[in-house]
């Protein structure tokens, strides 16, 4: 069984252009999430999955400097882009990323695909409901289900967001992955300039330590600036 995570990216984001190549420290977002996917002990392969626009040439030409997988495909149709970057790669289970979570918990991930594994499901996520902090999540599922989205998905909003099909489908087993604790308050995803600065408020306090975010909680719990 072939396990590929592929990352959702793209620098035409409304609210923060080009948020995936801002730096925290030294490295890129991009480059702190592929470095991330290089520690995973369940994954086969993982790539990068961009639009195929002019305005996402740049981040084709970045991938391309820093030897990373990535594949271009339809700009508003995702769940086409997810499919098809699936199907080059192979992919028996996908793992579904997305490129403004710098916080992507390795472990967590690991821990989920043993379970989704173990489960003999169609599809997992940590995040309908969500009981892990915003940024962390993670959604696993075969091939099967994201072939039975792509030919039966049919309004734009489907189309535009590669699970919400595969989560109403009656022909798919799901389950959720729950946090023994409630932690869905914290919010770590990167949507807009604000949560940037948060992130570099965390960085000069905890320095790489900020890429761990159980000990960004704990900054939290100390220091309400943040």
């Amino acid at each position: 069984m072939k396990i590929v995570a592929i990352v959702q990216a793209r620098l035409n984001s409304t609210r923060l252009p080009n948020k995936v190549l801002l730096k925290i420290g030294k490295k890129s977002i991009i480059e702190i999430i592929s470095d991330k996917l290089k520690k995973s002990k369940s994954i086969n392969n993982y790539l990068f999955c961009i639009p195929n626009d002019k305005s996402n040439d740049f981040l084709r030409k970045y991938l391309i400097q820093k030897k990373i997988n990535f594949f271009l495909g339809k700009n508003e149709n995702v769940l086409d882009r997810y499919y098809q970057s699936a199907k080059k790669f192979k992919a028996d289970i996908v793992v579904r990323l997305t490129a403004d979570n710098p916080l992507l918990d390795i472990n967590l991930m690991d821990e989920m695909i043993r379970e989704f594994r173990k489960s003999k499901i169609d599809f997992l996520d940590n995040n309908s409901p969500s009981t892990f902090p915003d940024g962390l999540d993670v959604e696993i599922f075969n091939f099967k289900s994201l072939e039975i989205a792509k030919k039966n998905a049919r309004s734009k909003f489907d189309q535009e967001h590669v699970t919400t099909f595969i989560k109403k489908s009656k022909l798919i087993k799901r389950k959720n992955f729950y946090s023994k604790k409630d932690l869905s308050k914290f919010r770590f995803t990167l949507d807009e300039e604000q949560d940037y600065k948060n992130f570099m408020f965390a960085y000069e306090e905890l320095k790489t330590k900020i890429l761990d975010w159980k000990s960004l909680i704990s900054l939290i719990n100390k220091n309400k600036k943040y």
